[in-house]
């Protein structure tokens, strides 16, 4: 039972010391790659450093970062296109885009509209049309011709 004691206290402080290991390594890493930071110094402007519980967080200069030459160029080239875009209007008058006062969102659906309401039209002018036979009778069809269309 002893040894079974001494193998758990020896895992415990092996677990310790690696969790001790890997703190101190994540806290080099992060102030290596932390920018220098101003002195620290105290609101009455004597200039001692704070003790305890009165330590502010480190400044932290928020500079943007630079563009490397390739995102410049791609920069400049975007703005070079987007200028030369041609105008809504150009657009509309290529026939590339619809012109409509709808929101881009509904255009489909205005579209899917405007298609429904003229397949109802058609189907309505085809059942109203008069019969060949009709036609015949009022002399604008010959009966050879319904004959043959049969």
């Amino acid at each position: 039972m002893a040894s079974t004691v001494q193998a758990a206290k020896d895992a415990v402080t092996g677990a310790v010391a690696a969790a001790s290991n890997a703190a101190t390594s994540a806290i080099s890493a992060a102030t290596s790659t932390a920018p220098p930071t101003a002195p620290h110094t105290t609101n009455d402007g004597s200039g001692a450093v704070p003790t305890g519980d009165e330590t502010a967080a480190p400044v932290i200069k928020d500079e943007a970062p630079l563009l490397n030459p390739q995102d410049e160029l791609a920069k400049e080239r975007l703005q070079k296109l987007l200028g030369e875009r041609p105008e809504r209007q150009e657009l509309v008058d290529k026939n590339i885009l619809k012109s409509s006062n709808v929101a881009p969102g509904l255009q489909a659906k205005q579209a899917e509209l405007a298609r429904s309401q003229l397949e109802d039209l058609l189907e309505n002018k085809l059942q109203a049309r008069p019969r060949p036979e009709e036609l015949v009778k009022e002399g604008i069809l010959q009966s050879s011709e319904l004959a043959a269309a049969e």
